[in-house]
């Protein structure tokens, strides 16, 4: 993925989440982040001929976030996270009633993300909140995990060394990295 590709990306996602609902915001994160997991696989694996990989695309999100755990492209702490989006996501595919993010079972969650992902609660340069409460910082957690998706599948692409590894070095206080256990 070029550095136009992520621009690309990032302004579509903005873009869709500017006019989505609480629950298509998340449906809309959710499937950025199972597209990013998706590539870093396919950056992992053997090309094969045909355009479509279908073994990976007809994937389960859960199992997708799996399988990265368990050939070493994600740390477990990362894939515990991956796997608390999907279960948000589907609340709010799911349930009919309280599928906002004023939801307190939605904001604990997300506080729980927060928290694991070591992100701070405010804009270090302003001391700020950030914007859109439980919202906003839902879309920074995304938006940080796709950061680190897509790093390592360039990573993948460019690296003879284990990507997670390469990542750890580079950005020692960076989230989701450390102990692989």
């Amino acid at each position: 993925m070029t550095i136009n590709d992520r621009e690309h990306y990032q302004k579509l996602l903005y873009e869709e989440l500017r006019k989505e609902s609480d629950r298509g915001a998340v449906m809309v994160e959710a499937a950025f982040l199972d597209r990013a997991l998706e590539n870093t696989l396919k950056a992992r694996f053997v090309p094969t001929t045909s355009e479509k990989d279908a073994s990976i695309s007809n994937l389960h999100f859960a199992v997708k976030i799996n399988l990265a755990y368990r050939v070493g492209l994600i740390s477990s702490k990362f894939r515990d996270d991956l796997l608390k989006i999907k279960d948000i996501r589907n609340d709010f595919a799911h349930d009919i009633e309280g599928c906002d993010f004023n939801n307190p079972k939605h904001v604990e969650a997300i506080k729980k993300l927060a928290i694991s992902a070591d992100l701070v609660s405010c804009d270090p340069g302003t001391g700020e909140p950030f914007k859109d409460g439980p919202r906003g910082d839902f879309r920074v957690i995304v938006s940080c995990m796709l950061w680190v998706l897509r790093s390592l599948a360039e990573g993948i692409r460019t690296m003879e060394s284990c990507p997670i590894k390469a990542i750890e070095e580079a950005f020692p206080e960076w989230f989701y990295t450390g102990n692989k256990n």
